[in-house]
């Protein structure tokens, strides 16, 4: 059974989830996903509150270092195109969850958060989507720990797995990474800051790092304290490798690609409210069992995610 996670990627990283679509195609494996019906996620929008005290242009602010637990309705939308003996297919895969997330800013600006995922499904359709039901059922609930720094971005099942290669349990955290942003403690309109961060998982028994290169801008603060929120865009570089080598098969990965993200926060306690994103990713798969005769597929994969709160 094939799962993964998301490659947010933190939101703008690779999503993840497409590898899982790939996986039967590119490397023969046979698994079969779980399926569910999508259904979009149900939230109540949250408007633009009216002003009480207005905020000086040049204001800053301070974002709280503490974020209770807050759920959100977390979807992505994967669509896979790919040569199969000279014909294009195409592929979609969608999965989403209920994320519950709690975080804690440390001295260091890095955030530390629990929570868990609920609801997790899966959905493949469309050239070489298996028909049939589910052949494993997905965990009702799965536990997780999680770090997002200026170098890494981990999460991890808890208690922690043995083997998490295509373990459904990773393919559900996978959406926690899409609503782990970073922001620092201070913030103004026009504010700028860049990252870089490494973020791991196996896929296919192919242990995978994705790299991203991220670009912060504040575009604007709308609306009055103590209600005010601010809007954060996001560009993200991406590029992800891996292999696996075995006295019988030898795979590798490589890829490239880029992506933007919207989000707006809470300017009090920092809480995330709404997220958007879009990714685009190239990727080689390349089969070298047989040196002198070495087998590459090139699989495009165009992602979408969408994240609203809903408590």
């Amino acid at each position: 059974m094939q799962y993964c996670p998301r490659v947010s990627i933190i939101l703008g990283q690779v999503r993840t989830v497409v590898l899982c679509a790939l996986a039967p195609v590119a490397v023969g494996c046979s698994s079969k996903p779980v399926l569910a019906p999508p259904a979009a996620p149900v939230a109540t929008p949250i408007p633009t509150p009216p002003s009480s005290v207005a905020i000086p242009a040049l204001a800053r602010l301070s974002i709280a270092g503490t974020v209770g637990a807050r759920q959100y309705a977390v979807q992505t939308r994967t669509r896979v195109e790919r040569d199969s003996a000279g014909r294009k297919e195409e592929q979609l895969v969608v999965s989403q969850g209920i994320v519950t997330l709690a975080l804690q800013r440390a001295s260091d600006g890095a955030l530390r958060g629990t929570g868990r995922v609920d609801s997790f499904t899966v959905q493949i359709s469309g050239a070489g989507a298996p028909p049939g039901a589910p052949s494993t059922a997905v965990p009702p609930s799965v536990q997780f720990d999680a770090v997002l720094d200026a170098e890494r971005v981990l999460v991890m099942t808890r208690p922690p797995l043995a083997n998490e290669c295509d373990r459904p349990e990773v393919g559900a955290t996978a959406l926690a990474r899409d609503i782990l942003v970073r922001v620092p403690a201070m913030v103004s309109a026009g504010d700028r800051w860049r990252d870089s961060t490494a973020s791991f998982f196996c896929r296919v028994g192919i242990p995978i790092t994705v790299y991203s290169r991220n670009e912060y801008v504040v575009e604007r603060i709308d609306g009055a304290l103590p209600l005010a929120t601010v809007l954060i865009r996001r560009t993200t570089n991406i590029r992800l490798e891996g292999k696996r080598a075995s006295p019988w098969r030898a795979l590798e990965i490589s890829g490239a690609g880029s992506g933007h993200d919207e989000f707006r926060i809470d300017a009090i306690t920092g809480t995330l409210l709404l997220l958007d994103g879009a990714s685009t990713v190239t990727l080689d798969m390349t089969d070298r069992s047989k040196p002198a005769t070495p087998r590459t597929q090139r699989v495009q994969q165009n992602f979408t995610v969408h994240v609203v709160r809903r408590n």
